[in-house]
């Protein structure tokens, strides 16, 4: 090795953010043997992106779900350059993706075959399939005009309307009305003016030239990477999530895609949610708000052993 070469970069931290991001983390080398120009961030022994020598953390992302990826970190001085050793990781998984509509074949008036292939991305370990049905009902034709009708099944009672409007005309809740002279606002009709917005069910005037937002009732100016969370209008960017606190009256904003207790989290990051608190959750579930083994059975919130037969 050159004297000129930097010695002792340790390998990189790595910290799973979600499905399709980490964070890398490192250390300066123990002797640079120079002034350190900036550091470049290796995946599979191909450069990822590069930052500057007042950096310790690179977000890397563009990956895979539930892959596995060597990561290296390479320092480089005025002279030289060298690569840490390799850090293996493996991402997180995430729903899967690339699932093909099932084929159904009619067997009896009672009985339908369902056949289905595999998802074409399933971005983790798959555990099994659930098949969900829904019944579709028509409402029975009636008069004309917006009349009701009804009829029994299994001892529950349906009740259709339908809407005859002229043409060009749009409906607002259970009305016609033309586009061009009225606007419907959450349901509730509105003369057409200048310069006003809908706001939930309100018709405001806004006399600014950019388009607003309606945010807990009122209207404000938009911005970039901005969403209305919990009454406020907040900057939001990628891959972070707003949880509305609403006993403090407040919201938080942080990496993740869900919220536990007002707290952004990622539910593929490794973490639990139990209770509102969230726990390590290698190994662990919750059931009925406490934090148990995962070799336990969970039903109807209670807590059993699991025993083959049963």
């Amino acid at each position: 090795m050159s004297l000129s070469e930097p010695e002792g970069m340790s390998a990189p931290e790595v910290v799973p953010v979600n499905s399709s991001t980490t964070r890398v983390l490192w250390f300066p080398p123990h002797r640079p043997n120079g002034a350190v120009t900036g550091y470049s961030i290796y995946v599979n022994d191909r450069l990822h992106g590069s930052v500057d020598n007042s950096s310790g953390s690179y977000l890397l992302g563009n990956l895979l779900p539930f892959t596995v990826y060597n990561i290296q970190v390479e320092v480089c001085t005025v002279y030289a350059c060298t690569r840490s050793n390799i850090t293996k990781t493996t991402t997180v998984e995430d729903l899967p993706t690339d699932l093909p509509s099932p084929h159904a074949q009619v067997i009896s008036p009672r009985a339908v075959r369902l056949d289905w292939a595999h998802p074409g991305k399933p971005s983790g370990i798959m555990l099994g399939y659930e098949v969900l049905r829904r019944t579709l009902r028509s409402c029975t034709d009636g008069s004309t005009g917006v009349a009701p009708s009804s009829y029994s099944a299994h001892g529950l009672r349906f009740k259709c309307f339908y809407l005859q409007c002229p043409v060009g005309h749009s409906v607002c809740g259970t009305s016609c009305f033309h586009p061009e002279t009225q606007i419907c606002c959450g349901g509730l009709l509105h003369r057409r003016k200048p310069h006003h917005h809908c706001c939930d069910k309100h018709y405001f005037s806004w006399n600014e030239t950019s388009n607003p937002v309606c945010c807990n009732g009122k209207l404000v100016p938009s911005h970039p990477n901005h969403q209305c969370c919990g009454g406020y209008y907040v900057l939001i960017k990628t891959n972070e999530y707003c949880c509305p606190d609403h006993l403090q009256g407040r919201v938080s904003v942080g990496s993740g895609d869900s919220c536990c207790g007002g707290v952004p989290y990622s539910t593929t990051g490794g973490q639990l949610c139990c209770n509102g608190r969230l726990h390590d959750g290698y190994g662990l579930q919750c059931c009925g708000g406490q934090i148990v083994d995962d070799i336990l059975v969970c039903c109807d919130d209670s807590v059993h052993t699991y025993k083959p037969g049963e």
